[in-house]
């Protein structure tokens, strides 16, 4: 996927808050997590009003498109607002209608990717999005959890609350779903980070 500056990344994207208004000018990017076996990059953006409510919103951008289609998504506005946030997509920029179907289709696979999540919620990331073990293998959930954080409990206390959805058998030879995420001390929930485990012969 093509490296792209965080003035591109930001263009376009704004941030509401139903009490102030645009509150564009604290958006930034925390992190961009790249994927080049599955040619995608995710993105989390931050953002907060003037009591330092804070809110993160992941955009998942995908690489594996022809030019034109790719230049279609990077033209793309989104704007994100929370409790008073939410995510918007301007078409206004595709002049062709056919240009602008497409985009329009674009937005929904890209809607789908994205968490909304309120202010104070913790922040989940894994090292891997799919894994591939040997049947019979020791497998460990917790060693994929890459970072996790949040406004007001520490790491030590997080770590201990991370929930993994999904079942898997290492001694079964099959692809498998886990679904990992933290709920914090104050009971707010964070983003569900996926993770593919396949055991093989």
């Amino acid at each position: 996927m093509g490296v792209r500056s965080e003035e591109d990344l930001l263009d376009g994207v704004t941030a509401i808050d139903s009490e102030e208004g645009d509150v564009s000018d604290s958006l930034l990017i925390e992190r961009v997590v790249s994927d080049a076996e599955n040619g995608t990059a995710t993105v989390i953006y931050v953002a907060k009003d003037s009591a330092n409510n804070i809110v993160k919103v992941t955009r998942l951008l995908d690489a594996e498109k022809s030019g034109e289609e790719t230049q279609t998504e990077e033209e793309t506005d989104t704007e994100t607002e929370t409790d008073a946030a939410k995510t918007e997509t301007d078409a206004a920029k595709e002049s062709a209608d056919t240009a602008g179907r497409r985009q329009e289709t674009e937005t929904e696979r890209e809607t789908e990717t994205e968490e909304t999540l309120v202010a104070g919620a913790p922040f989940i990331t894994l090292t891997e999005e799919k894994v591939t073990i040997t049947k019979g293998s020791t497998f460990e959930p917790l060693d994929y959890v890459a970072t996790i954080t949040d406004d007001s409990d520490n790491k030590y206390t997080l770590w201990r609350r991370v929930q993994i959805d999904g079942e898997y058998d290492t001694d079964t030879v099959g692809v498998y779903q886990l679904i990992y995420y933290v709920v914090d001390t104050s009971r707010n929930t964070s983003n569900h980070e996926k993770l593919q485990l396949t055991v093989k012969e």
